[in-house]
């Protein structure tokens, strides 16, 4: 590929590529910038090539420090002296990596989703930041409307016949919930900056200023989330706050007798009240009485039985709401939907607002949903009024238990692309939570325990109308249901089921593919962790990055886990086939990320001990290139005059890096790369466990150990359960089948050295 300033045939390179790059590289395609327009100097500095506007990869050696990144690179990010990043979150995941989340203010007033998240690992320095921001914002601060004029436009948008505000009950609820008696539903509005969210365009001139409300009807019941324009009063979003479900899978009456707690509260009285835990459920009668009209009442029994109706169905409820937290508390040391043990106050018997084909409302029963924004989960009979066919069961209360945890960690706007990852979240985790409480085999079907039949498949989406390819058949492009979000979580749906078990075909678009599936514990683990890499606007696109980068913080850079994440998402239409794969611990295969222009060509040769990649000829232009292990030049590598070079070496398994990019190895002393830092590679150091998560053993793998080496293992408050302290080879393995699900620490000694590492028993 000929270029104008360089000369041609400039490199002759024999190179170890990473997978890393060849899976992230269709994922990170997608910006709103051209890359051309996202560099600079600065950038350049701190920055590797692989990055762009919405995903940059921060080199380890610059040592950001996270709090200050926004203060001392948003000028590089090309944002204004009117801009501000303000943190408003900090997660600490299980393996010690932490993730700040910021969102973007101007002229001191806040960006709707406008979120970025920098993430830092165990050594303190930012290693990733992602998310959406606005460039280069030029916006009058002018508005017409004030909030009450604004609120009379959003008021009428509902037209509900009476809201939550004005009803004594649910006020009161409030008050009590909130421990806050000057609390109210009453919408105070807030004026920010915000865009129709139902494009994906970014651009500053989309944005306007409005304000937000989030309303709360009683009759109807309704629950919305609406944006009103603060100069033409029209309404720019109009997003649902109650997450719903469409009809899903069992009834937890078919699960036989399950132990629940009770509350024993006025005498003679038990009431439907789980206490025993610092997560709490409350479970109470709807008490719907018609025409908009209830009296919500608690669910009691003189006895401690449970056998009426009604007790059937709220005992149920609450067996199933703590059978879901309590397996988000064992598998990822969540506590709660929150993860702040915030309760769930639950309603069965409850009705929905529905709409007919003619678009009037009327009253149904037909449904579940969770509120994020109260705790509040409702859960209809159904219009059969049997126990039957009603939606108690356990994994459609996992699955609205996990709206709760989504809407709590990411807040995925309920809309288009975003809300159909909301919906497969939900899917996933309702049908995993019932595979894992009852002990069964997952059968990857929601709905066909009740007499109404499943609802949808994981394993097969078209058999219920949803599409399994990416843009596929059955994809939806309308305005119904949110922008299809119960249609299009059918492409996660099978992504997660592809990943979990396996299986070959060819998709919509005429790709053949073939997935090894990798477990569904491992799949699980990978979905949850693509949480802190995830924002409220999350795309697919961006969703096959997030997973795939959870994927080899979880397992390693260079691991099957993260190659059969990137091959599912291929599979669902979703980025491009991944380099070919050989072993159990490969870095990948060439093309590298196309930074700037060059032409490339080769065969595989044989590369450094633990990784495989291919040996090339590399002419044209400028070429930045990264490894998993080493570079190796062979005799007579030459760089032309005016040629640039530039060498990378990141680590094969996220869990051994090296202190920063390291300098290229060469096994000649050629002039033309002389003065450049070349040396003979040194075997150092280094100790990884693996698998990780593990579940009956995990295996230590020594390199460049000196001396006797000890591995002790020990629980998070450093009591030693186990250790070995005459280590004889590279390897030693770790029983943790009798130990409990959590972190626990395996310290690696030899004469030298000294490495602590994590493990998570699952």
């Amino acid at each position: 590929m000929k270029n104008n300033t360089i000369n041609m045939y400039c490199f002759r390179l024999i190179a170890v590529v990473s997978l890393l790059l060849a899976l992230d590289q269709a994922a990170r395609a997608q910006t709103e910038v051209d890359p051309q327009h996202f560099w600079n100097d600065t950038l350049r500095r701190i920055a590797l090539p692989t990055s762009n506007e919405r995903w940059i990869d921060l080199r380890e050696d610059a040592h950001i420090n996270a709090t200050s990144f926004f203060k001392e690179y948003g000028a590089a990010l090309r944002l204004t002296a009117n801009d501000e990043m303000r943190m408003f979150r900090v997660k600490k995941d299980p393996m010690g990596n932490v993730h700040y989340r910021f969102n973007q203010y101007y002229k001191n007033i806040r960006i709707a989703n406008a979120e970025y998240i920098v993430h830092v690992n165990n050594k303190g320095f930012a290693y990733v930041a992602n998310g959406r921001y606005v460039r280069s914002m030029d916006k009058p601060f002018a508005y017409k409307l004030n909030n009450t004029e604004a609120l009379d436009k959003a008021l009428n948008k509902v037209k509900a016949t009476r809201y939550k505000w004005q009803d004594k009950y649910w006020e009161q609820e409030l008050k009590d919930r909130t421990k806050n008696p000057d609390t109210s539903y009453y919408p105070k509005g807030e004026l920010v900056w915000t865009k129709d969210l139902s494009n994906d365009n970014w651009k500053a001139t989309g944005f306007r200023l409005a304000y937000q409300f989030d309303i709360f009807a009683s009759s109807p019941r309704i629950s919305r989330h609406l944006e009103i324009d603060a100069n033409t009063g029209g309404v720019i979003n109009d997003i649902p706050l109650e997450v719903n479900c469409t009809p899903t899978t069992v009834n937890t009456i078919w699960n036989g007798s399950r132990s629940i707690s009770t509350d024993f509260s006025t005498s003679p009285n038990y009431r439907l009240y789980d206490n025993c835990d610092a997560t709490n459920f409350w479970i109470r009668d709807f008490n719907y009485l018609g025409s908009g009209n209830y009296s919500p009442l608690e669910i009691n029994s003189t006895t401690n039985t449970w056998t009426t109706q009604t007790q059937q169905f709220g005992g149920s409820v609450l067996w199933a709401l703590r059978s879901s937290s309590d397996y988000f508390k064992n598998r990822f040391l969540r506590n709660g939907w929150n993860d702040n043990n915030g309760m769930v106050y639950g309603y069965v018997n409850a009705y929905f607002a529905c709409q007919d084909q003619f678009g009037n409302i009327y009253f149904c029963t037909d449904n579940a949903s969770f509120d994020p924004t109260t705790g509040s989960m409702f859960v209809g009979l159904g219009s059969s009024n049997t126990l039957a066919n009603s939606y108690g069961a356990l994994d459609i209360i996992g699955h609205e238990f996990t709206h709760g945890v989504t809407g709590s960690t990411v807040g995925l706007v309920y809309s288009g692309e975003s809300g159909a990852i909301n919906e497969s979240l939900s899917d996933i985790f309702g049908t995993v939570i019932e595979s894992v409480t009852l002990g069964a085999n997952n059968d990857y079907l929601m709905g066909d325990d009740r007499t109404s039949g499943a609802i949808r498949s994981l394993a097969n989406p078209n058999l219920h109308a949803q599409p399994d390819t990416y843009l596929g058949t059955y994809w939806y492009t309308g305005t119904s249901d949110n922008g299809g979000v119960h249609t299009n979580s059918g492409v996660m749906n099978y992504w997660f089921y592809l990943v979990s078990n396996g299986a070959s075909g060819t998709n919509d678009k005429g790709n053949a593919f073939d997935v090894a599936g990798i477990s569904q514990s491992e799949a699980i683990t990978i979905t949850y962790y693509a949480y802190d890499y995830m924002t409220s606007t999350s795309n697919y696109n961006d969703l096959r990055t997030a997973t795939l980068t959870a994927a080899k913080i979880a397992y390693g850079n260079c691991s099957i886990e993260a190659y059969q994440v990137a091959n599912g998402w291929y599979a669902v239409g979703v980025g491009s086939k991944p380099g070919s794969i050989s072993g159990g611990g490969v870095c990948g295969a060439w093309p590298i990320n196309n930074v700037f222009n060059y032409s490339a060509g080769g065969t595989v040769t044989s590369p450094p001990a633990g990784c495989s990649g291919n040996s090339t000829t590399v002419t044209g232009a400028t070429l930045t290139s990264f490894t998993g292990n080493a570079l190796v030049f062979l005799p007579g590598f030459t760089a032309s005059s005016g040629c640039n070079f530039l060498a990378y070496v990141t680590p094969c398994n996220v869990t051994t890096p090296p202190a920063g990019p390291q300098p290229a190895y060469a096994d000649n002393n050629s002039a033309a790369i002389a003065g450049n830092g070349l040396k003979p590679p040194v075997e150092g150091f280094s100790a990884m466990v693996y698998p990780n998560p593990a579940r009956a053993a995990a295996t230590v793998q020594l390199r460049g150990a000196k001396g006797n080496v000890s591995v002790v293992l020990t629980n998070m408050q450093g009591a030693v359960l186990w250790r070995s302290d005459h280590v004889g080879g590279n390897t030693v393995s770790i029983a943790l089948a009798g130990l409990p699900a959590g972190i626990y620490f395996v310290k690696v000694k030899d004469n030298e050295h000294t490495k602590v590492l994590r493990v998570m028993k699952e």
